[in-house]
């Protein structure tokens, strides 16, 4: 029987980011073995950090968030996998239209719920996770093609141009004619949205 600790006994003097659980303790503080742990692995609900030996390093917000995904699991039925396939697919294509009625129903949920499972998973509504994941494709689209914005606009999926171009600034800081300028002169500097699950 796995021994039970306080919750959050190490808030006030770790960082909630520092990788520092191996597998087994990361488990033992979740409330789960160790082979459930590597199933959300695969799942991609968590991405540990990796040594240069292969080993996997666990978070304590990690281990919260396996808390929180053990308890979805096992107490209220909830199916993880199809909501983490949901997310795959709008990473492979977000130009597509994710309806929030439809996704909720193909993993039979409410709308309200879904919601919060997927900020639960994601740190992020879907909605935003969305139009986060359309406007890096649309920056890809700006620096490594000639399409015009106004075409851009349509490939990334979005229907309106001034929302477009608003969205755009509020993330990258600038227009994205401006970003597209900056870029071939080559004064503008990577930058990267994150936008894979918590995990």
């Amino acid at each position: 029987m796995m021994t039970e600790r306080p919750q959050n006994q190490w808030d006030a003097t770790v960082d909630p980011d520092a990788q520092i659980f191996v597998i087994s303790v990361a488990a033992e503080l979740a409330g789960m073995h160790a082979q459930t742990l590597r199933n959300y692995d695969r799942l991609g609900l968590v991405t540990p950090h990796r040594t240069t030996g292969g080993g996997r390093r666990y978070s304590p917000r990690d281990v919260a968030l396996l808390r929180e995904v053990q308890r979805l699991s096992q107490d209220e039925g909830v199916n993880l996998a199809g909501i983490k396939r949901i997310i795959e697919l709008m990473q492979e294509d977000p130009s597509r239209n994710f309806s929030l009625g439809e996704m909720a129903e193909s993993v039979n949920l409410s709308p309200h719920y879904f919601c919060y499972l997927f900020k639960t998973i994601t740190g992020t509504p879907p909605a935003r996770y969305l139009k986060t994941l359309r406007m890096q494709h649309a920056a890809t689209l700006l620096t490594t093609t000639f399409l015009s914005v106004k075409e851009i606009v349509r490939r990334v999926g979005c229907s309106d141009d001034s929302h477009f171009v608003r969205d755009f600034k509020r993330i990258y800081g600038k227009t994205p004619s401006a970003y597209r300028n900056g870029a071939l002169t080559g004064r503008e500097p990577e930058q990267t949205i994150e936008t894979s699950t918590r995990v």
